[in-house]
């Protein structure tokens, strides 16, 4: 259903019946809307860190410490829904090409955690095994 009656080209204005829903949508919000996460802030580097190269150095690694653990755990959370969408995807008939292309992705995002896993024993600390499972 178009909301929009047309006048020109450049210009448009609502639909009259749609009027009082876009008021009470800009009032009160959407109700089908999740509510918005506020991402905690950003660890800064303290004065110390600024003034010595050695001591930004070990900042820069925790920021690339928390970033991978962050992966690790992400890809645990997403994986079920991503299979979930590639059998739904079968299941809809879609090209065998577009099924291996989210199945390597799949693939390679279990690849990429894996690997950080194996390669960095420190990053075990990082994540919390309750997260995981």
């Amino acid at each position: 259903m178009n909301h929009f009656v047309e006048l020109e080209a450049d210009s448009w204005i609502p639909d009259p019946l749609a009027v009082p829903s876009i008021r009470e949508g800009l009032a009160k919000g959407d109700p089908r809307v999740p509510p918005i996460k506020r991402a905690e802030p950003d660890e800064r580097p303290d004065a110390r860190e600024l003034a010595m190269p050695d001591a930004y150095l070990g900042y820069e690694s925790r920021q690339e410490q928390k970033l991978k653990a962050a992966f690790v755990v992400a890809v645990d959370l997403d994986v079920p829904a991503l299979e979930t969408a590639i059998q739904e995807a079968r299941g809809l008939g879609l090209p065998p090409e577009q099924l291996r292309e989210g199945e390597e992705k799949l693939r390679r995002m279990r690849q990429m955690q894996a690997q950080l896993l194996s390669d960095d024993a420190a990053l075990q600390t990082l994540v919390d095994p309750a997260a995981r499972e």
